[in-house]
């Protein structure tokens, strides 16, 4: 099962210079780019209780 309350986060900015011919810069582009992956669930997790995630009962009840 994948926990949708832990996950691991990837961040990175790039930054991009563009010059003419001249060169003159003409753009300057800062990227970020972000990923997350969810994790399994752990039995030591804080939530996991009884073999079952907290969270999970929580949910299926609303």
């Amino acid at each position: 099962m994948k926990c949708p309350h832990k996950c691991n986060r990837k961040e990175y900015t790039e930054q991009r210079y563009e010059y003419n011919e001249d060169g003159q810069l003409e753009r300057d582009v800062f990227t970020t780019v972000s990923t997350e992956t969810l994790c399994e669930c752990e039995t030591d997790c804080a939530a996991y209780k009884d073999g079952v995630c907290q969270f999970t009962i929580m949910n299926l009840q609303k």
